[in-house]
């Protein structure tokens, strides 16, 4: 690996974030950005949202983890468009029905979307979508295990909490890896159970980091494996504690809206089960010359 491609995104946190780096991201210009799009957005589309907010959440951007992650794959593409000056041609694997393919596209230039799902009804409700926002992003039903689109076609893929909610992480790494381009970016999250309620203890989820640098490189040559070894879940984002920042950062109208939904149907309210964190990484995939 190029070591100037490890320092043009070595400011960008891998491993898990801090509480600090969390409230400093808060508090940024680019996530009340994100914030103010992600609210017109909502209110735009409430009418094919609905069962999306049912079964998931409401507001993907106010969930715990999505604070984080949306705006870190934000900064990722934005600083390897600075590097790279061309054009990228990004997939983002399982996709859900959410805001952030719609910012991407508006926000950053020389930007090709594919997003990818198993649910069949999101791709045509996101055709709605797009034309709705103005949006031109390309969306298809696949299973991340059988990925349709050809070998090496993509210069960057980012993967938000996906992996540990399957039991087919090899699967879907190989795909991964095959319709990634040699020296080609993986950007990935994982949430992590820190009391063995969630899908994905802390030694499993160690176990996959492992898998995947078998596969791809950590960019900067970080060590992941190391970093599960010097964690402190005093110190790094959880779940019980953004939960206890989280409805003082809504406005007054989403609070009162939360509240109603939670009287009149608790089930859709995403209050996780056990306490958790992440684990982000960016991957390289080897190629023949240096990245």
């Amino acid at each position: 690996m190029d070591t100037e491609y490890g320092m043009s995104l070595g400011l960008l946190i891998q491993g898990f974030p801090s509480r600090r780096s969390y409230l400093a991201q808060l508090e940024s210009d680019l996530f009340r950005k994100m914030e103010a799009y992600s609210w017109n957005f909502l209110d735009r589309n409430e009418d094919l949202l609905e069962d999306y907010a049912t079964n998931w959440s409401p507001d993907p951007l106010h969930h715990w983890s999505r604070q984080w992650e949306y705006p870190y794959v934000y900064r990722v593409i934005d600083k390897l468009i600075m590097r790279d000056q061309r054009p990228l041609r990004i997939l983002d694997a399982g996709s859900g029905l959410t805001f952030l393919p719609h910012f991407l596209m508006q926000s950053l230039k020389n930007v090709e979307l594919h997003c990818v799902d198993r649910n069949e009804t999101y791709a045509y409700l996101n055709e709605i979508i797009c034309a709705r926002q103005g949006s031109e992003i390309c969306y298809k039903t696949q299973e991340l295990q059988k990925l349709e689109y050809p070998d090496e076609c993509f210069d960057m893929i980012y993967c938000i909490s996906v992996l540990e909610h399957t039991d087919s992480y090899d699967e879907i790494t190989e795909q991964l890896h095959r319709v990634l381009k040699p020296c080609g970016l993986l950007v990935l999250s994982i949430d992590i159970s820190l009391d063995l309620k969630g899908d994905l203890p802390l030694e499993e989820a160690e176990e996959l980091i492992s898998f995947l640098s078998e596969k791809f490189c950590p960019v900067g040559n970080v060590d992941l494996r190391n970093i599960f070894r010097s964690l402190n879940p005093r110190k790094v984002l959880t779940t019980s504690f953004a939960y206890s920042l989280q409805r003082k950062t809504w406005p007054i109208k989403r609070q009162i809206m939360y509240l109603i939904r939670k009287l009149l149907r608790p089930y859709t309210i995403e209050i996780p089960f056990g306490n958790l964190t992440i684990f982000c990484a960016l991957l390289l995939k080897p190629g023949i010359n240096k990245c």
